[in-house]
């Protein structure tokens, strides 16, 4: 059945405009990463995948127990491309979801997620030594309310940041808290106030010192609809004070989705959705780029998508040779699938996006990582048709090849 549904997605394709091999070269069929007859998923964290200087990729999955509750699952793939043993990271007993991570320049990963149950949450945080050690499993900023969207960044000094979406004020809010490499968590700063209604929140850091925060936010602007920006918080290494935010997308439409991620070069990148042009009931989402460069500043919004189709949870990651991986969720057939295009210096962008996934199911929550030799690594979640879900990787070769 699945490969005869891809045959009839590869005719589709030459009708909606998908590309057939014109851009990164992938492998004919994915490998399932999840545990099978498990309910395994990515979740809705900012950066769920990391890979380490070894050549290790390590995925925080999220897994649905028979108790009903949900647990942070850890799985690493070798250097040797093997997928070695799962380890539970979360407390039993707990409900955990939507795991964040990020690496710091001891190669020690830092992990965040949701834990409890709403209307009481908060932001768990381990830290995995490069051995494979845990660390004790802390609370970052523990209060009453809900706490959500947690995105931690280690930033040039190894100050580890996190930011999350809390509501222990009744009105949500993006708050702030760091700590210091093996130090104590710091007050949680909150950057936003009672009639923001922030959400959404994406981080990164650059190689030069600087930490970026960007969030989705509600505009102070007239008319009958309402409107949504994005806002940005920036930080030094090694600080814990960011700058007032600013608005960095600020239209009449509504614009979601953000997603920030860093190239070595100081280079951040930044995608997201928005609905310019076509602010209206059930408008599709078209997918727009900017990029900062160090010295410089931020670039202006370039659109990414051209077409009339709904979008959703753009994701990025730098390449080698200045190219840009980007993956999303496209409903071009209806079905949700992901889709994949390239920005690189010579070519500028693919001509088209291509299909990665063609079958029945539905496919969700894009993650993408890129070697410095090339090699990409995209994940998602395969929704089944019995109300599981299960977690894949397809593996490819960005074009051209380095």
């Amino acid at each position: 059945m699945r490969r005869v549904a891809f045959l009839l997605v590869l005719a589709a394709q030459a009708r909606i405009g998908f590309s057939i091999g014109e851009a990164a070269q992938w492998n004919a069929e994915p490998t399932v990463v999840s545990d099978p007859g498990r309910n395994m998923s990515l979740g809705a964290g900012d950066h769920p995948a990391v890979l380490d200087s070894q050549g290790r990729i390590h995925v925080f999955l999220q897994e649905r127990g028979e108790d009903g509750l949900w647990r942070i699952v850890h799985v690493t793939r070798a250097s040797s491309g093997a997928w070695e043993a799962r380890e539970i990271a979360s407390s039993p007993g707990r409900n955990a979801r939507n795991a964040t991570a990020a690496l710091d320049h001891a190669g020690r990963i830092h992990v965040v997620w949701e834990d409890g149950v709403a209307p009481d949450r908060d932001i768990a945080y381990r830290m995995v030594e490069p051995d494979g050690t845990w660390a004790p499993e802390q609370r970052v900023s523990p209060a009453p309310g809900e706490s959500r969207g947690p995105c931690v960044v280690v930033d040039a000094a190894d100050r580890v940041h996190v930011v999350w979406v809390d509501k222990r004020n009744l009105y949500p809010a993006v708050l702030h808290c760091s700590a210091p490499p093996g130090g104590e968590w710091g007050e949680a700063q909150p950057w936003t106030g009672p009639d923001d209604g922030p959400d959404l929140v994406s981080g990164t850091a650059d190689s030069v010192g600087s930490v970026f925060f960007v969030w989705r936010q509600r505009q102070q602007q007239g008319g009958t609809r309402p409107t949504f920006g994005l806002f940005l918080a920036q930080l030094n290494a090694g600080s814990d004070s960011a700058s007032a935010p600013v608005p960095l997308v600020s239209l009449v439409a509504v614009s979601t989705d953000p997603f920030l991620q860093a190239s070595p070069d100081g280079t951040v990148h930044l995608v997201w959705l928005d609905n310019r042009g076509m602010f209206y009931e059930g408008a599709p989402f078209m997918i727009y780029y900017k990029r900062y460069l160090p010295g410089i500043g931020w670039g202006k919004d370039k659109r990414f998508s051209y077409d009339t189709v709904p979008h959703m949870r753009p994701v990025a990651v730098p390449g080698p040779g200045k190219a840009v991986n980007i993956a999303w969720e496209d409903y071009a057939g209806g079905n949700p699938e992901i889709a994949y295009r390239q920005i690189t210096p010579e070519t500028g962008w693919d001509p088209k996006p291509t299909r990665i996934t063609a079958d029945l199911s539905a496919s969700v929550s894009p993650v993408i990582l890129s070697r410095e030799d090339g090699r990409l690594f995209l994940f998602w979640t395969d929704l089944l048709p019995s109300g599981n879900a299960r977690v894949l990787v397809q593996e490819g070769r960005a074009y051209p090849a380095p």
